[in-house]
């Protein structure tokens, strides 16, 4: 029983597993790796990849983050320990995962994650899968900011159709001048993408 507690993670503290390195560098890696599932199961996310990355296991503390739904800190370990390169697909994913997880709670924070993830199209139809104000004007922001001239015309169209349903004309020439003029995208900007802690 006292075998399977250890097996388990559940009898080990950070003292007993720096203890294991006087076995020698292959007992103390096991233990390390059980003392981080361990934590896994505990949601003690931090210190699980804290362990993680004592042993190398970068790649496997990116997915303890992930799969915590704190894509944020995901995303900056991506950036301060892979390559380049590996980092750029990791990191365009994890903002793809982000954007599945958010996108029925909070739209604009789940375009600004396609945006980022390099999937300006997906954040532009899920921005104009709903008749909202604000969602539509971001995705013609979007839209015109990236020239997808097509999408740019029809959230234009859309708007200009209810401000006139109302009677707001003068709303309606600001959408068509918008539609003419280059536009930033301030609803999608990455400043603007905050921590996920509360995920």
């Amino acid at each position: 029983a006292v075998g399977d507690a250890y097996l388990s993670g559940s009898a080990l503290s950070p003292s007993w597993v720096a203890l294991c390195a006087q076995g020698g560098p292959e007992m103390w890696r096991d233990m390390v790796l059980v003392y981080a599932a361990h934590l896994v199961q505990q949601r003690k996310i931090h210190a699980a990849v804290l362990f993680f990355l004592a042993v190398g296991c970068v790649e496997r503390a990116l997915e303890v983050f992930a799969d915590a739904g704190m894509f944020l800190d995901a995303i900056v370990l991506a950036r301060l320990r892979l390559p380049p390169q590996r980092a750029d697909r990791v990191v365009s994913n994890f903002y793809v995962r982000w954007a599945s997880l958010v996108a029925s709670a909070d739209r604009i924070l789940a375009a600004q994650c396609w945006v980022l993830g390099g999937h300006v199209d997906s954040a532009i139809s899920l921005l104009m899968n709903n008749a909202k104000e604000e969602y539509l004007r971001c995705a013609l922001s979007l839209a015109i900011s990236h020239e997808r001239t097509d999408k740019a015309v029809a959230a234009s169209n859309r708007l200009v159709h209810a401000a006139l349903k109302v009677n707001d004309f003068e709303d309606a020439r600001a959408t068509l001048a918008l539609s003419a003029a280059p536009s930033h995208p301030s609803c999608v900007s990455p400043s603007s993408v905050h921590s996920s802690a509360f995920l």
